[in-house]
């Protein structure tokens, strides 16, 4: 059996193996699995493993099964069993790494990951799922974690429109401070469109709450409040889920004139190297309640911290708001690409472009294009 992601590996037996042609009970049971009907497929290989105690392939399958059902233990012992029997089993290996991860056994799971790379350098499915433990155990990690981590960076942003406005210009400076209670930063931007300038000071944290929950709160004010909105402020609270999802909840406030209340979420599950994940909003105004949502496709890069990030953005909100560019709209559709690239030497590159089509309550439809580059340097 091909190494690769065991539940695409289901899913794709599902497809290609038709329950008329399954006539082998492993196959059957994978394609039982697929369908949700995972006690049937653990009877069938229970049976099978009766018969024939040496099916290695029944016995991968049947720990795989329970891990998904959470019987950890038992799902253990089968899975150890296949490696015993063979210790280079690909699909067992990440099995079972995968059941550590989710049973809250990183240290283990990372253990198996770099025992499963040193035997097969080569080997993508490993490298990934090495990855990602690593990527996953940040939190519980804290002896490997310094105790402050400072980062500064400057960034500029452009944005465009097709009518006769002015173009808008931001300059941001930031710095943060990572804790082993979280990361602390403060944000001092400068906007400008035509002859309008305006200032805004923003804090930001993310404390963390317990080894899978962290919380993001944001607080912001502009004093002259003509670009930005004078108060904004929010707080969502993260939380990893059973099988690789993580979900949130939040809400956001913020004053242009008028108070605007906004409830979001987000539900996201990582597969390999990528992380999908979706997030509604809804606000209400005077204007009435309105509903948006965002899609993103997260792709990891090579060196941790590096990704490629796309998102799609539907409805009257469909991104975060903090100036006038994302109030005051009715519909909008939206496209945007984002880089993050962790350089030599403490540096790190952002950069962000978009376009989207919108319809404004005061201008009517138009197409906004933005474009932004961030340079930080940690020490």
């Amino acid at each position: 059996m091909p190494f690769g992601s065991l539940s695409a590996v289901f899913v794709l037996s599902a497809l290609w193996v038709p329950l008329g042609m399954a006539d082998d009970a492993v196959e059957r049971a994978r394609v039982l699995a697929a369908g949700k009907d995972r006690a049937e497929a653990l009877a069938l290989l229970a049976s099978r493993l009766s018969e024939e105690p040496g099916d290695l392939d029944a016995r991968t399958l049947t720990g795989t099964i329970l891990s998904w059902e959470g019987r950890y233990a038992e799902a253990r012992g089968q899975l150890e069993a296949v490696l015993e029997a063979e210790p280079g089993h690909g699909d067992a290996t990440l099995a079972l790494i995968h059941l550590e991860l989710w049973s809250g056994n990183g240290a283990r799971a990372e253990q198996l990951a770099n025992k499963a790379v040193a035997s097969r350098p080569d080997s993508a499915p490993y490298q990934a799922v090495l990855e990602r433990v690593q990527r996953e155990r940040r939190p519980e990690s804290e002896d490997e974690r310094p105790a402050i981590k400072w980062q500064a960076g400057v960034e500029r942003s452009y944005i465009w429109f097709s009518d006769t406005q002015e173009s808008w210009r931001e300059s941001k400076v930031s710095a943060n401070v990572e804790t082993r209670a979280g990361l602390v930063a403060v944000h001092a931007s400068q906007a400008a469109r035509g002859r309008l300038i305006d200032r805004i000071v923003e804090l930001e944290m993310y404390p963390r709450l317990s080894r899978k929950s962290y919380a993001h709160i944001v607080a912001g004010f502009s004093p002259d409040a003509t670009l930005y909105a004078r108060r904004r402020y929010g707080a969502e609270v993260y939380h990893a889920l059973p099988a690789r999802f993580e979900g949130s909840v939040g809400f956001r406030q913020y004053v242009f004139g008028e108070r605007v209340d906004l409830v979001t979420g987000s539900i996201g599950r990582y597969y390999g190297n990528w992380f999908f994940s979706a997030r509604p909003f809804i606000d209400r105004s005077s204007f009435g309640i309105s509903q948006s949502l965002q899609l993103n496709a997260k792709r990891y890069l090579g060196r941790r911290g590096s990704f490629w990030n796309t998102r799609a953005g539907w409805g009257a909100s469909p991104m975060e708001v903090r100036s006038i560019n994302e109030a005051g709209i009715r519909s909008s559709l939206s496209f945007f690409q984002d880089l993050n690239l962790l350089l030599p030497n403490g540096f790190q590159l952002r950069l962000s472009g978009g376009v989207a089509t919108q319809n404004r309550r005061d201008r009517g439809a138009l197409r906004q294009y933005g474009l932004s580059g961030t340079l930080l340097y940690g020490f």
